[in-house]
């Protein structure tokens, strides 16, 4: 599906086909700024958010994770930053996928840790070194769930919320939005038969979340948004009961 919505365009295509529709749209200004995968009837599909900026964008793509930090300690070693990334399993590898984009501050990407370690680390980055999460994924490469984040030195205070059911999301929403926080990243995961959720925050203009919706639900609630001059920043697609659902802010 792509739709327009005045500099920002949001695509979800198999593989060859994004690529080609990345180049297309970075000819008319617009890069990509957020890349997800997910699987619909054993395919893998990519989704994507295209907003219009000057900064050129770097995607490392299927890479197994040998390859991704070689490649990853290649392209940082200039000014050049990890700013989202999705993991995905496909063929029985786990594999990764990156974007870079010129921003040179401190930095740091943490892998395969389990989520009390991961937590701890989040601390420890932000206390010792200013660094903070600024994107993660939940994966499980065989039984247990696995975190990544990328950090950055930012001096903005961010949250960090793990490990949340759907009603202890929203009450944490509800609390951040009052006091005009917003959120960073998303993600949504199974642990058992619960569905949870983990996400970052930042102080800065509360704006919406939509959660739950399928394609066309979701489309017209992302209109909606528009219409009060939101622009999606983030987009999570998974499955409930096999069906598929979308997760906007």
């Amino acid at each position: 599906r792509d739709r327009d919505v005045t500099g920002v365009q949001t695509v979800l295509f198999r593989s060859a086909a994004f690529k080609k529709r990345m180049d297309d749209l970075a000819t008319r200004g617009l890069q990509l700024v957020n890349v997800g995968t997910f699987d619909q009837g054993g395919k893998t599909y990519w989704s994507g958010l295209f907003r219009s900026t000057q900064q050129s964008t770097l995607l490392l793509a299927n890479q197994d994770w040998d390859t991704f930090l070689k490649n990853w300690k290649t392209v940082t070693g200039s000014r050049k930053r990890l700013f989202n990334f999705t993991i995905a399993p496909s063929g029985g590898k786990t594999l990764f996928s990156g974007l870079f984009r010129d921003l040179g501050e401190k930095h740091s990407l943490w892998v395969g840790q389990n989520r009390k370690d991961f937590q701890a680390k989040v601390k420890e980055l932000k206390d010792s070194q200013g660094l903070q999460l600024i994107d993660m994924n939940v994966y499980k490469p065989s039984a247990s769930l696995l975190y990544a984040g990328v950090f950055r030195y930012e001096e903005t205070p961010n949250e960090y919320w793990q490990a949340l059911d759907r009603a202890a999301f929203d009450k944490k929403w509800q609390e951040a939005r009052r006091k005009q926080m917003q959120l960073v990243d998303v993600e949504t995961y199974k642990d058992g038969n619960q569905r949870l959720f983990d996400a970052i925050v930042h102080a800065g203009t509360p704006g919406e979340v939509v959660i739950g919706g399928d394609a066309a639900a979701f489309t017209a609630r992302w209109h909606d948004m528009v219409a009060k001059g939101l622009r999606p920043t983030d987009v999570t697609v998974y499955r409930e009961r096999s069906e598929e659902r979308r997760v906007g802010k």
